[in-house]
């Protein structure tokens, strides 16, 4: 939470990141509601690669099992009825939990980078960290609209129908004006 809230200064973060969240010395979180918090600081912690491999994982090891959504808690080692015990109750793990979602949150906000400029998204950015990401065709619904936004090998595509927006990316930031169809190229994306 100090990374989160911005409580801890750049050596406290490190720390945060090198002592306890990468100290294997410390208990894992195991539930998806915690480990929301914990994947958001390293991703403000410039952690995306760590992230990513845990998404595949621990979401990923979910949908290997069969999952058509995501559980309360998911420990790889349970099999058969075991894995849906919880609360000492043999079928009380929720296989369809809305804290289970953070993937979708991490990928938009720190993944692709979409940020509100203005109030409720009447402006945009993007900053996007797309190094783990192939290519995508994605739409988030924002105040009275939408951006689409294309990843097609070494171009980045945003269509902006409903709002004004910047990208940055490499370094450059550019205006995206509403109604435009802008692409970039990724050349250290």
């Amino acid at each position: 939470m100090a990374v989160l809230y911005d409580a801890a200064n750049e050596k406290q973060k490190k720390d945060i990141l090198d002592n306890v969240i990468n100290n294997d010395k410390i208990p894992a979180l195991e539930t998806p509601y915690m480990r929301f918090y914990e994947l958001s600081a390293m991703c403000e912690l410039g952690d995306y690669g760590n992230v990513y491999q845990q998404m595949i994982s621990y979401w990923g090891g979910m949908l290997d099992e069969g999952a058509t959504t995501f559980w309360e808690l998911y420990r790889p080692e349970e099999k058969g009825l075991e894995r849906y015990s919880m609360y000492n109750c043999k079928y009380g793990k929720s296989l369809c939990h809305a804290w289970g979602a953070s993937p979708i949150y991490i990928l938009g906000r720190y993944f692709i980078g979409l940020t509100p400029e203005g109030d409720g998204y009447s402006k945009y950015k993007l900053k996007p960290n797309i190094n783990y990401l192939g290519d995508f065709n994605i739409e988030f619904n924002i105040k009275g609209g939408k951006v689409i936004i294309v990843r097609s090998g070494d171009n980045l595509t945003v269509q902006s129908p409903t709002h004004d927006g910047v990208i940055e990316l490499n370094d450059a930031i550019h205006n995206i004006k509403q109604g435009e169809t802008f692409t970039v190229l990724l050349y250290n994306a």
